[in-house]
């Protein structure tokens, strides 16, 4: 018999995991509320569950005896599987306590200013009579713990504050938001992998983003960054080992969301999982190591290749997103596959009704091709 996982969402996010999965020869197990997601006809068997929904999830770990519950790409998602996981004593990568103040804005915030790494002034908001005392502008409007940029607003005035402290709080669980300053540079990120203590991915990407009323959302991301100098790459990485150091993570993945300022590198997420922009596939393509598949090694003690990871060549690689407005049907026509493409998947088939994620622009398709230096300068 194979070896049994049971991997919470299926969206496209855990498509990536459910087929490499599959490719090593594993049973896949796949749950989610909703059947029509497209990851569930790649599964070998499926169970229509909430994932947040703890005792349900266990009880299907359980009843099929699986070997290992995990999941990428999503905040909930990695909640559920630290919890069922260690309910059930299977492997997984971090304690509740990590999970919870990575989870948390304001707590992640003052454990890094306390810590002395990456310094941003920020207030939390219970209330809106809290933010009186805010009187630094730009500034950046986000819940105390939603994932990617549901509520995240660019404040530009006091007038608009108010209004985006109301919106921000009705996307966080606990109806709470933070505000801290607006960091204006270039946005970095970072995949890491941990494995026995040593740092093995500690891959940089430029992270290129719209402006103005689609703010924060992806275009794409690049490797090797192209908008910051070789001080500020090295700033990053002696930043995130610290941050590494500090947090003591022996084993697991973590995603650094950053941003390269003029007062230096500055946090301003860290996620205990794989990104939601399959930039392993990205990474795979400048280094010919999966990220991946060797986080799922680490997972189970069985990490083959413990070789710091570098850049194969001197070349540029892009992933681009392929973007709709919302609530259009889906036509591979409006979405052409790029002819130097090395790598492209839509999200969507002929004739399907495109879902609402963050109401602006939805991705469809991406793709990874190699590009030329000045294609993404001054972006």
């Amino acid at each position: 018999m194979n070896n049994i996982i049971l991997i919470l969402g299926t969206n496209s996010g855990q498509l990536d995991l459910i087929k490499a999965m599959k490719d090593l020869g594993w049973f896949v197990i796949g749950c989610s509320n909703r059947s029509d997601e497209v990851g569930v006809k790649y599964t070998d068997q499926f169970f229509e569950v909430d994932i947040r929904d703890i005792d349900a999830v266990s009880k299907i770990a359980i009843e099929n005896n699986v070997d290992l519950v995990y999941s990428v790409s999503s905040d909930t998602a990695i909640k559920s599987v630290v919890q069922v996981s260690s309910k059930l004593n299977l492997p997984t990568f971090y304690s509740e306590d990590l999970i919870r103040l990575l989870d948390n804005k304001q707590e992640l915030r003052r454990f890094l200013n306390d810590a002395k790494l990456s310094y941003v002034n920020y207030i939390e908001i219970d209330n809106i009579s809290d933010s009186f005392e805010w009187d630094t502008f730009p500034c950046i409007v986000k819940p105390s713990n939603a994932q990617g940029q549901r509520g995240v607003q660019k404040v530009n005035n006091i007038t608009e504050l108010r209004e985006s402290i109301l919106n921000a709080k009705q996307f966080s669980s606990n109806n709470t938001a933070i505000i801290e300053d607006f960091l204006d540079g270039v946005e970095i990120s970072c995949n890491v992998l941990v494995s026995n203590g040593q740092i093995i991915f500690d891959t940089l990407s430029e992270r290129l983003t719209y402006n103005d009323e689609y703010f924060g959302i992806p275009k794409g991301h690049v490797i090797p960054c192209v908008n910051i100098d070789e001080n500020a790459r090295q700033e990053a990485v002696e930043l995130v080992h610290n941050v590494v150091k500090v947090l003591d993570i022996k084993n697991g993945p973590l995603y650094f969301q950053m941003k390269a300022t003029t007062k230096g590198v500055k946090i301003i997420e860290i996620a205990p999982r794989l990104d939601g922009c399959h930039v392993w596939r990205l990474i795979k393509d400048a280094t010919d190591r999966n990220f991946l598949t060797e986080t799922i090694e680490v997972l189970l003690n069985d990490h083959k290749n413990t070789q710091p990871v570098v850049l194969k060549d001197s070349k540029y690689y892009e992933l681009i997103f392929q973007h709709s407005e919302p609530s259009q049907t889906f036509q591979e026509k409006r979405f052409p596959i790029p002819a130097d493409a090395l790598y492209h998947e839509y999200r969507y088939s002929n004739g399907d009704s495109i879902n609402i994620i963050n109401g602006k622009k939805e991705v469809v398709g991406y793709y990874v091709a190699e590009f030329s230096k000045n294609k993404w300068v001054n972006e």
